[in-house]
Order: C-alpha cells, then structure tokens, then sequence
C-alpha cells in the first residue's frame, strides 16, 4: 500500500500534463512507474483506501 501511495504522490508532485488526442482529455502522468509485490510472500496488491 506504501509504495502506492508514494506513486499517487510521485504523480502529483513531478507528474507532467499529457493531451490525449483520441478523448481529448489531459492526463497527469509519470514515466517508469512500477510496484512490485512478492506474492509469494503474502503480500497481494489490494487497494484499500479512498
């Protein structure tokens, strides 16, 4: 859950305005983001806040 929340705020504090030309909407985006989870482990990438 940390790691998602990092990226949320990643996204807002360095994230770059994009157009998309097909919706016509702007996205706030960053390149190269990647979490990672050890299933094995027990860990399973549930989102639980709001």
């Amino acid at each position: 859950m940390k790691q998602y929340l990092d990226l949320c705020q990643r996204i807002v504090d360095e994230g770059v305005w994009v157009d998309n030309a097909r919706t016509g909407k702007r996205c706030l985006t960053v390149i190269n983001a990647d979490l990672s989870y050890d299933v094995g482990a027990g860990e399973f990438p549930l989102v639980t806040t709001r």
